[in-house]
């Protein structure tokens, strides 16, 4: 194999350190491991290089050949002169150290692959395995800039013609435009059972896999109750003639007017009840998913390290989906269990419900700590629809908040909930009460959004 990549790390390493260039060579030595490079005299001049560092000195190509006592090779004096001689410049070792990483995973996956496929039983290759999930998961190493190329960057970034960070719209036009749910981020959705976050979360992939390869892990439901509620949406199909299995003539004239439009989507739906963040993580990268929808964050697979509490297994997991986000450029959207509401007594002295909170996220408070976006999603209640002249349906209408936003405004808006077709709605955007009020230019969509005020987090009005 070719080590080009891996050998212009290397020249851009001794350079630096040649030309007293501290910056590049500490960028170089934190960015890239050991395990980067194939060749084992690559190896071995690097982690030279990198406990000459850590004494305080520039590891240049004389102190690296003193330190593996080959300063008096001939050979050696040679390679590492070519190093230096064959590098294009140093400006580019970042995308060199890619280069060397993606080339250091693939021999490591065709390794475990070679291993497994001479494997005589189940168990012997079991760890090959594990060692493929790992090698899929392993993602860019430690990035660090100056200043300086932050300021570049910015100004790049600001350019007419940059592309932006691809975003994945719900659908929902005040939460989409208030909250950036784009590449890169956790997103948490959390809501009570049977309150429509599933249904939410899959109208949410359908939009999604228009714009990018989109993955849906249903650790709760079967995959034929997810396709039957993907084609209801999608078709408008009535979802009772769907689950009692008698489509009228009309019924397959829509699905064959429609399906086609969506058949192509790169949507793929996982039904599995046991599975972990790293194999998320792996399959995810295996099939190019840019966005997933995870139902639910409480059901993923922990690591039952001995002595540690659910809550801080569960804690680690929401750790490690923003690591992945992050690491790879995806949108991971988890579903959340909340606990009952909280009550309060009302003056009448009856018990009333309270809205749900950030804090009623069950068994582990870390999902909110490093959620970008937290929606909740909830019933209207006695505290949630007091600002509205007309009564809330408790059936046909939600409450979806934006409790946290770390790039944009809190806020809530009400929407209609069409069980029928398992699609939501904008209360007042209704395709019914669209046509009926045709006329009016400001009919569609007046109930939208509320900001919050980002002084108040408890006594909210819902």
């Amino acid at each position: 194999m070719d080590h080009l990549a891996e050998q212009s790390v290397l020249g851009s390493l001794l350079i630096a350190a040649g030309r007293d260039d501290g910056e590049t060579v500490a960028g170089i030595l934190s960015a890239v491991q050991s395990g980067d490079f194939l060749d084992e005299i690559d190896r071995s001049i690097f982690e030279a290089a990198r406990a000459i560092y850590r004494d305080g000195t520039q590891p240049d190509a004389v102190s690296v050949l003193g330190r593996l006592g080959l300063d008096k090779d001939a050979d050696a004096r040679t390679y590492t002169a070519k190093l230096i001689n064959e590098t294009p410049t140093v400006a580019n070792w970042r995308e060199y150290a890619s280069i060397a990483h993606d080339e250091a995973v693939l021999a490591q996956i065709q390794a475990a692959a070679i291993r497994i496929v001479n494997a005589k039983t189940l168990d012997a290759c079991r760890e090959d395995v594990a060692a493929l999930e790992s090698a899929f998961h392993s993602g860019r190493r430690i990035r660090t800039k100056t200043l300086d190329e932050l300021y570049k960057d910015f100004a790049d970034r600001q350019q007419p013609d940059t592309a932006v960070k691809e975003r994945y719209p719900i659908g929902l036009r005040s939460i989409d435009k208030n909250a950036k749910l784009s590449e890169g981020k956790l997103v948490c959705l959390g809501g009570l059972p049977s309150d429509g976050k599933t249904a939410l979360a899959l109208q949410w992939a359908l939009n999604a896999s228009a714009i990018a390869p989109t993955g849906i892990f249903s650790l709760e439901t079967d995959d034929e109750t997810v396709g039957d509620r993907l084609v209801t949406h999608s078709t408008g199909i009535d979802y009772d003639h769907i689950t009692e299995e008698h489509l009228t003539n009309r019924d397959w004239a829509i699905f064959a007017e429609k399906a086609p439009l969506y058949a192509n989507r790169p949507l793929r739906v996982f039904d599995e009840s046991r599975l972990s963040v790293d194999q998320i993580a792996a399959i995810s990268t295996v099939y190019g998913l840019k966005a997933i929808f995870i139902d639910y964050g409480q059901l993923l697979e922990t690591d039952h390290e001995r002595g540690s509490t659910r809550a801080e297994q569960l804690a680690r997991v929401s750790v490690a989906l923003k690591q992945f986000a992050r690491s790879t450029n995806t949108m991971v959207v988890v579903l959340l269990q909340l606990k009952e509401p909280k009550t309060y007594k009302a003056p009448d002295g009856k018990v009333k419900n309270l809205s749900p909170t950030m804090e009623d996220i069950g068994e582990s408070r870390q999902w909110s700590k490093d959620a970008d976006v937290m929606l909740i999603l909830s019933r209207p209640t006695d505290t949630s629809d007091n600002d509205y002249v007309e009564k809330l349906s408790y059936d046909k209408h939600r409450i979806l908040k934006i409790a946290k936003n770390k790039e944009g405004k809190r806020g809530r808006v009400t929407l209609t909930f069409d069980g029928e077709h398992q699609t939501f709605y904008i209360k007042g955007s209704e395709p019914d009460e669209k046509a009926k009020k045709a006329k009016d230019k400001e009919a569609v969509g007046q109930q939208t959004f509320e900001t919050l005020d980002e002084s108040k987090e408890e006594g909210l009005p819902f």
